[in-house]
């Protein structure tokens, strides 16, 4: 996956333990600006108390806890304050992320689930991370800016992936177009969405593709070379993907041309076969069940098949002559023949209701797996 599975960033423990971990001069700034902001008393208290709170032995209140956390961040580092940004707004890029995985869906509506995505980081702005937005604890346009770089790259991992899809299915349809749609089923998960493609149907579907916009992004202000370090890390994880499915995508058109070449020399042979495969692709994983049956076989089936309606169908009138001829004359057993009859019949009709059944079944199979 492009996006690694992480824990919630907690910037209120992040925050509590910068406060009670502080050097000198970061804890000075953060008890000035506490005096500037909250007067003598609250000021006084705070100094009294730290040392008991840091140990432990002494309980905050939540107002001073709340007025702590509107302090510390204004008097760390910009590395930190930066970190704190940066893991805020990926936590909540990554939790949009979670939304758009676990689907199942049709060829058809692939297109639809990445427009998808692509609308809702989009949409992605400062109502979404309230309490960076709220607290003054940035500047606006900080937030707007770095906000701005997690959606870029974002999107970049969204094209790349979709690249990579699209690379993998124009592959798999053009390796499966000597098989009927029906003698297979095959499903493809994309790695980056976690999301099931069922291609039972692609020889029947056209295979159509978009372009998403291409963004260009220059980190500026006072983050900006942690900007551009964040860029860079992620743009080095998304390369290492890149190359590791170019090569994927070798190593899964040989297997499906050995696919092919087995299909074909079973084809040959008189007893059903099914072959199943996983082929691993650029963007996700390739699943694919082929069911060989010959015409020889099938239509051996259905002689056999019929031969067992006829066969039903004689004794169920062989035995309706039976009691009708003999039942009157043989008054002492004639409720016991009844009676086997109706046991009989009963057997009859449901062996030649599945046998039509399977005369059906047969058919189809004539009709898909024939020459």
């Amino acid at each position: 996956m492009l996006i690694e599975e992480k824990k919630k960033f907690s910037a209120y423990r992040y925050l509590e333990y910068e406060f009670f971990n502080a050097d000198t001069e970061t804890l000075n700034k953060i008890t000035d600006l506490y005096y500037d902001l909250y007067g003598y008393g609250p000021h006084k208290y705070l100094l009294n108390t730290y040392y008991g709170w840091k140990s432990g032995r002494v309980s905050t209140s939540g107002q001073t806890m709340y007025r702590i956390m509107e302090c510390v961040p204004r008097c760390l580092s910009d590395e930190k304050r930066f970190y704190i940004l940066k893991n805020e707004i990926i936590y909540f890029t990554e939790e949009l992320h979670k939304k758009q995985q676990n689907k199942k869906i049709s060829l058809s509506e692939l297109n639809g689930v990445f427009e998808n995505y692509f609308k809702e980081i989009e949409n992605f702005n400062q109502s979404n991370i309230p309490y960076m937005a709220s607290k003054h604890i940035f500047k606006e346009e900080e937030i707007a800016q770095f906000l701005h770089i997690c959606k870029y790259t974002l999107i970049e991992k969204i094209n790349l992936s979709y690249s990579q899809v699209k690379n993998d299915l124009i592959l798999i349809k053009s390796k499966l177009k000597n098989f009927k749609t029906g003698v297979f089923n095959s499903t493809y998960k994309i790695d980056f969405l976690n999301t099931t493609i069922n291609l039972s149907n692609i020889n029947d579907t056209t295979l159509k593709f978009i372009e998403f916009n291409k963004q260009e992004i220059k980190p500026e202000g006072k983050y900006q070379q942690y900007a551009q370090q964040y860029i860079l890390e992620e743009f080095m994880r998304m390369s290492f993907v890149e190359k590791e499915g170019a090569l994927n995508y070798s190593f899964k058109s040989n297997d499906l041309d050995l696919l092919n070449s087995q299909y074909e020399e079973f084809k040959g042979q008189e007893n059903e076969t099914t072959l199943k495969y996983d082929f691993r692709g650029e963007g996700g994983y390739l699943n694919i069940v082929v069911v060989i049956k010959t015409e020889k076989k099938i239509k051996s089936l259905m002689f056999l098949t019929k031969s067992k309606l006829l066969l039903y169908a004689s004794i169920f009138i062989g035995s309706i002559f039976f009691i009708v001829t003999f039942a009157p004359y043989k008054q002492n057993v004639g409720a016991w023949l009844v009676f086997g009859g109706i046991i009989l019949t009963i057997y009859l009709i449901t062996n030649f209701i599945s046998e039509i059944q399977k005369l059906k079944e047969l058919k189809l199979d004539l009709e898909l797996y024939g020459k």
